[in-house]
């Protein structure tokens, strides 16, 4: 882990929390040495930040590898790029999570459905996995015109979306196939021009290192609200506000002006509750009336790790999603986590009084320092 390295942010926390506190002490300037003991203090004894705890989680019950799916014709025969192409020949190879590969069978038959599986289970990818082959099986790809709109709660999550998922896997993975995208959201400042966006970018080097450090951002990645407006991307990522500025501004009219519009992502569907959910449930007819859309034509897709389980809960999400949306949903899909072997398999058992792990530990700490031993040692 480099970006989110759990022992270093502790130590970053800590030490962020012994100089705030430092600094807010309402100590005169007149009391160096108060001050200074203080400070001294909180860093020698101070209890601030209590772990990292770490938790293991099982994995998921597995599907298909991408290359298997592209091999039944599930998946359009140019995600083969993903072979040769460093990162990606470790995604052609992989195992899918079950839930992705059901999603790719449902979208492939025009099925609408929620998918409702943890956080970092892979949602984003069962919707994008069939959005982007959707997009790579159109006959006319070269033409602008919105063909998917990907809707997120918040600016940072549509950021971090498209910074470490759907950009890397165009245009790094499967080596820019023509699928243009990009975000229409308060982000992108309206009279900003492509040069100010991507010096802002390529200062962002976890995004860079996502990207692979190129010479420059490839033209599939539209920056600007102009070059989205001259030429429509394929996949449009937004927010419910930005979407209805979209749709209520004649100046942005030619974002849609193209469109043929597919496929309808609704991230986080949970968060639309009680007037908002309202609110875009009439947005989204909105949106579908001005492209004049029937129910039917779209396929629709929400996301949450906050759906609750059980078949009673499950009909009322789906009446739920079916009522957001004005299109029916039949199906929830849910990732399934599999028991690891080794705890499935009963081992051997063995115990030691207490009065015997004592006179071990004391063993230890008279002959060597446990800090100096390697772990299968220490064990």
């Amino acid at each position: 882990m480099t970006d989110a390295n759990p022992l270093q942010f502790c130590e970053r926390l800590r030490e962020t929390i012994v100089r705030y506190l430092a600094t807010t002490v309402g100590v005169s300037d007149d009391y160096p040495k108060l001050a200074q003991r203080i400070r001294s203090e909180l860093e020698r004894n101070a209890t601030l930040v209590k772990g990292p705890y770490l938790e293991t989680l099982p994995d998921f019950e597995k599907g298909r590898t991408i290359a298997d799916l592209c091999a039944a014709d599930v998946l359009h025969r140019d995600w083969a790029v993903l072979r040769a192409r460093g990162h990606g020949a470790h995604l052609w190879t992989r195992p899918l999570h079950g839930h992705q590969d059901r999603a790719l069978s449902l979208a492939r038959t025009g099925e609408n459905y929620l998918v409702a599986t943890g956080t970092g289970s892979g949602k984003t990818e069962a919707f994008l996995y069939p959005l982007i082959d959707r997009i790579l099986r159109d006959p006319e790809r070269d033409r602008p015109g919105v063909r998917a709109v990907i809707i997120y709660p918040l600016n940072a999550l549509a950021n971090d979306q498209l910074y470490f998922r759907l950009a890397p896997l165009l245009l790094r993975d499967l080596g820019d196939p023509g699928i243009t995208f990009g975000r229409f959201t308060s982000a992108v400042g309206a009279a900003a021009d492509r040069r100010e966006v991507e010096d802002e970018l390529r200062r962002n080097e976890l995004l860079m290192e996502a990207l692979g450090r190129p010479a420059a951002i490839p033209a599939s990645w539209l920056l600007s609200r102009q070059e989205m407006l001259e030429r429509p991307p394929h996949i449009l990522i937004t927010n419910y506000a930005m979407l209805e500025h979209i749709l209520l501004l004649p100046r942005n009219a030619p974002l849609f002006a193209r469109a043929r519009l597919q496929t309808l992502v609704l991230d986080e569907v949970h968060t639309y509750t009680g007037a908002q959910a309202i609110e875009v449930a009439f947005l989204l007819r909105k949106l579908k009336n001005h492209l004049g859309l029937e129910p039917g034509q779209l396929n629709c897709v929400g996301t949450s790790a906050s759906l609750p389980p059980g078949e009673r809960a499950e009909s009322q999400i789906l009446a739920f999603a079916s009522d957001l949306f004005g299109e029916r949903f039949g199906h929830v899909i849910r990732g399934r986590r599999l028991q690891h072997p080794a705890l499935a398999a009963p081992g051997p058992e063995w115990s030691l009084p207490a009065e015997a792990w004592a006179r071990l530990g004391a063993a230890l700490r008279d002959e060597a320092n446990p800090a100096d031993l390697a772990p299968r040692a220490w064990n």
